[in-house]
């Protein structure tokens, strides 16, 4: 399958259950544009230097994997350079976070193969965090396509390609895997079920339900809907006033549900709970086996415990 084809990006409006446009879109807008066409021109050493002191920098789909904190992401950013000059950007979808001062978009950098002069074109999506003065306190530079490397990223297409993630569970109540990847900014997840009916994962519920951040998703005939709720009692849970859902893919095969998804480790919206790097969070998974409608009760329920990396 053609990466670049197959990427599924489901950017979902932010006129959707969002409220009236936040200040400080405008600068998280125009400061998350300089950062992109600072790779083209800037310097390995300017580029980590742009990052806060106590951020980072996440590389996926690239031979250089990896998080990257102060002087080590001179290293990171010099491999980039090395292999390929890039010459524009486009941005072909964009979400702005303003609570969170986070930045997602879906880019294509076109450049030149130093090696071999022939030209090249990077798919790659970004996440961006940025204090309140525009210090970049968290990046994740994930390639899609367009790099020669044995460690793909996840693509959020419903296929789940598992050498893309970094951790897989296997729920044994339910029957059901879970794979995820953490960056500083953003998490993406991949779950399949059994059967044709819904999928959900939630994470960190305070009593049963209660407190949970759920991701809920099912492939109907018109495709995937997928939703953001929070667990307000102990056995309910409702759709969130601002969904923070940043792309999503699923799809049924052979018998199985498979959603993939990407959410912000900290959305800053107050339904939603923080995900914090290096520390483990509890998620609940369960699924129906033929239903399609997010309000049915489930076939099935577990739990498990992730870690994240840092």
């Amino acid at each position: 399958m053609n990466r670049l084809a197959a990427v599924a990006c489901v950017f979902l409006s932010a006129a959707v259950l969002a409220p009236t446009a936040l200040a400080g879109e405008a600068d998280l807008g125009e400061w998350a544009r300089a950062r992109w066409e600072a790779y083209l021109a800037e310097s390995p050493q300017a580029l980590a230097a742009a990052v806060h002191a106590t951020g980072g920098t996440v590389f996926m789909g690239t031979t250089w994997d990896g998080f990257y904190y102060g002087e080590d992401t001179v290293e990171a950013w010099s491999a980039l350079q090395e292999h390929l000059e890039l010459e524009t950007v486009e941005v072909r979808a964009k979400r702005l976070l303003p609570n969170a001062g986070l930045v997602w978009a879906e880019l294509t950098f076109v450049g030149t193969e130093r090696e071999t002069g022939e030209p090249r074109e990077l798919s790659v999506a970004s996440a961006l965090v940025f204090d309140k003065e525009g210090h970049i306190a968290a990046e994740d530079l994930i390639v899609l396509s367009g790099l020669p490397t044995d460690s793909p990223a996840p693509v959020w297409d419903g296929s789940v390609e598992e050498a893309a993630y970094s951790h897989h569970l296997h729920e044994g109540r339910t029957g059901m895997d879970l794979w995820w990847r953490n960056g500083l900014a953003v998490l993406l997840v991949g779950v399949r079920a059994p059967g044709s009916g819904w999928v959900s994962v939630g994470f960190d519920p305070q009593r049963m339900m209660q407190g949970g951040d759920f991701i809920i998703g099912a492939v109907t005939e018109a495709g995937l809907v997928i939703e953001d709720h929070h667990g307000h009692a102990p056995t309910a849970h409702r759709r969130d006033d601002h969904e923070d859902i940043l792309a999503a893919g699923g799809q049924v095969v052979n018998g199985a549900t498979t959603v993939e998804f990407v959410i912000p480790l900290d959305s800053g919206d107050p339904q939603d709970n923080t995900l914090v790097p290096g520390e483990s969070h509890t998620v609940l998974l369960a699924y129906h086996r033929s239903s399609t409608s997010l309000t049915v009760r489930h076939t099935a329920r577990g739990d498990d415990t992730i870690t994240l990396d840092e």
